[in-house]
């Protein structure tokens, strides 16, 4: 693979990882839950495994790399299990936010309906009275 295929997936990893961000912060406004500890912490992950990448490209370029393959191999190992790590946590804590979400909706339809139902059998008792 070429250089700048190798700069068109790192300029994704970025925007993936911005846009995790962006989420992240936006959900914290709505307090920091389990699913957001998760997703922090999978950004975290993914955040580290970054820069273990930009120190593996560093050395190459400066030549540490050359002598030392086994430290190379080490950096690129641990940089992309931790990117693959993140994106598994970040990816968890969504499906919880999510699954959390949907009952939350579920349960405000529940309620919206008992009101509604309520409010009916007012005005059906109240036009009885009269």
């Amino acid at each position: 693979m070429t250089s700048a295929g190798f700069g068109i997936f790192g300029l994704l990893g970025f925007v993936v990882l911005a846009a995790q961000i962006v989420g992240l912060v936006g959900l914290a406004k709505a307090g920091r839950t389990s699913a957001w500890w998760v997703m922090a912490c999978g950004v975290g992950c993914s955040v580290i495994g970054i820069l273990f990448s930009i120190l593996m490209m560093v050395g190459a370029m400066t030549g540490w790399g050359s002598d030392v393959v086994s430290g190379m191999t080490m950096f690129w190992v641990a940089g992309a299990g931790l990117n693959g790590l993140g994106s598994l946590l970040f990816g968890a804590g969504f499906g919880i936010h999510g699954m959390r979400a949907s009952r939350v909706s579920n349960r405000q339809a529940d309620l919206e309906m008992l009101v509604q139902a309520q409010t009916e059998e007012i005005r059906r008792l109240s036009g009885g009275v009269r």
